[in-house]
C-alpha cells in the first residue's frame, strides 16, 4: 500500500532507479494507484512501472524486474518485496557488504525471514505498530562489518545482490513457480560460481510475509519448492539445520532480542539470576519463567556454571535464544 511505498521513498539514503512491477492484480484498485503514486512530480523520472498483462506469479515479475535492471549492469539490485517495511536509512547499510567483491547477496534481520528472524530463528512474530523501527535504531548501534555472517542463502523479502553475480545469473529459475525457493536456487548457483551471502545484523526490516498467497496456499509453495530444492542440492538441508543449531547470528539475535522483549511489554522485563545445578532452584526458576510467559511477557536469564561465565537466555512465547560469554562488559 502507499504506506509501504511512502516508506521506500522517504527512507531511501542513496539514489535509487525504482522498478515497480504490478503483476495483473485482482484488486482493480492497485494500478491506478500506482500509476498516479509513480507518476508524482517528485518521483516523475525516477520510476518505471511495468504492468503484466497476466499474472505472472512472483518468480516471473521478479525476472520482468531483473531483466529491467539490467539495463545497467554495473549497479547492484535490491529486491523488495510488497509486503516489506523499510526503516529510515535502510540502502546504504544493505548495499555495504557488497563492496567485497565476493559477496554475492546481502540480506537484514526481519520478524519474519527464517533464518534471519529476531528474537528466536526461523519463529515468525508479529510487531507492534513503532517497534520494528526500534529493533532498527538498535541495530545501526552493532557493528557494520564484525557482524557480518555468511549465510547458506538469502531471504528475497529484501536482499541486495550484486552485478557480478547477476552477470551470471541472470534470472530466477521459472521451475518455482509462483515463487518460494527461487531466491536458494539463485544463492546455491551463484555459491558454486563463488559467491557468499551475508547476513547484516546492522540493519532491522519489517516483513509482514504470506500476503501475497495466504498461508495455506504459501504452504504448498513451500512443501513443492522445498522438495525441488533438495532434489538439486542434496546437501542444503543439512547445511541449514547445522546453521540452526550453531546460530552464527546469536549475538545479533540477543542484542535484537531483548530490544524486541522491552518494547512488548509495559512491564519490566524480568532478569534472574540462576545457577547451572538444577534441583529446587532450577524448578522455581522454570515456574517463574512459565508464568511470566503465560502472562504475554518475556524473561531474561543470565546463569553461570555453563563452562563460560555467562550464559545470557531470552524466554518467550516464540522459544528461547541463548548465548554463552566470558565478557562481563558485554
Amino acid at each position: 500500500g502507499r504506506k509501504r511505498l511512502d516508506r521506500l521513498d522517504r527512507h531511501s539514503d542513496l539514489p535509487l532507479r525504482l522498478i515497480l512491477v504490478e503483476d495483473c492484480s485482482t484488486d482493480p484498485r492497485v494500478a491506478p494507484f500506482l500509476a498516479a503514486w509513480a507518476e508524482a512530480p517528485e518521483r516523475r523520472n525516477q520510476i518505471r512501472l511495468l504492468h503484466n498483462a497476466q499474472n505472472m506469479g512472483f518468480v516471473g515479475a521478479a525476472n520482468r524486474g531483473l531483466t529491467e535492471a539490467r539495463a545497467h549492469p554495473g549497479d547492484p539490485v535490491i529486491l523488495i518485496n510488497s509486503d516489506t517495511m523499510l526503516p529510515e536509512g535502510w540502502t546504504s547499510r544493505l548495499l555495504a557488504p557488497l563492496a567485497d567483491p565476493g559477496v554475492a547477496s546481502v540480506t537484514p534481520m526481519s520478524n519474519d525471514a527464517e533464518i534471519f528472524n529476531v528474537p528466536v530463528i526461523c519463529r515468525r512474530g508479529a510487531l507492534a505498530p513503532g517497534q520494528a523501527d526500534a529493533l532498527d535504531r538498535a541495530a545501526r548501534l552493532l557493528h557494520p562489518t564484525e557482524g557480518l555472517v555468511e549465510v547458506p542463502t538469502g531471504v528475497g523479502f529484501c536482499m541486495a545482490m550484486a552485478p557480478r553475480f547477476l552477470g551470471l545469473v541472470p534470472q530466477f529459475d521459472r521451475a518455482f513457480g509462483r515463487g518460494y525457493g527461487e531466491e536458494t536456487d539463485w544463492c546455491q548457483k551463484t555459491r558454486a560460481l563463488g559467491g557468499r551471502h551475508l547476513a547484516t545484523p546492522h540493519l532491522f526490516v519489517e516483513h509482514r510475509g504470506g500476503e501475497s498467497f495466504g498461508p495455506q496456499a504459501k504452504q504448498r509453495l513451500l512443501e513443492r519448492n522445498g522438495a525441488e530444492i533438495s532434489r538439486r542440492y542434496p546437501g542444503y538441508d543439512r547445511e541449514v539445520q547445522g546453521f540452526i543449531r550453531a546460530d552464527p547470528l546469536t549475538t545479533a539475535r540477543l542484542a535484537l532480542g531483548l530490544v524486541w522483549a522491552a518494547g512488548r511489554q509495559e512491564t519490566p522485563v524480568p532478569v534472574y539470576l540462576a545457577h547451572a545445578m538444577g534441583g529446587g532452584a532450577e524448578n522455581d526458576l522454570k515456574r517463574r519463567i512459565t508464568r511470566d510467559i503465560a502472562a504475554g511477557e518475556s524473561a531474561v536469564v543470565l546463569r553461570v556454571g555453563q563452562g563460560h561465565r555467562w550464559r545470557l537466555e531470552l524466554h518467550s512465547a516464540l522459544g528461547t535464544t541463548k548465548g554463552l560469554s566470558n565478557d562481563t562488559a558485554l
